[in-house]
């Protein structure tokens, strides 16, 4: 026969279950936490691809430009009209003007 001295000392199965529930409710905030975190780190990323991009694409358009220009300029004799043209077209390119 069990005591009652020992029933208190034992937790009763609603204890082990709370317990258990805290358990797994503390798992659940921590991996909604890691979700979180991860779902920024992911935004970033794209952030960062983003401004690349913009950054990179006027970039690549002037180093073409410039690449077009110089055997022009090298012939002989230099063909400075057309390497005006290009540099005219280089720099009325709507994508590649910076909004004020």
């Amino acid at each position: 026969m069990v005591s009652a001295s020992s029933a208190v000392n034992t937790p009763s199965e609603t204890q082990l279950l709370e317990a258990r529930l805290a358990q797994v409710e503390e798992a659940l905030r921590q991996a909604r936490a890691d979700l979180a975190y991860a779902a920024r780190v992911m935004s970033l990323g794209t952030l960062s691809a983003s401004i690349a991009h913009e950054i990179k694409q006027p970039l690549s358009g002037i180093i073409t430009n410039a690449g077009t220009c110089l055997p022009m300029l090298a012939a002989d004799p230099p063909d400075n009209a057309g390497a005006r043209t290009v540099s005219s077209l280089t720099y009325s390119c709507r994508a590649c003007q910076v909004p004020n």
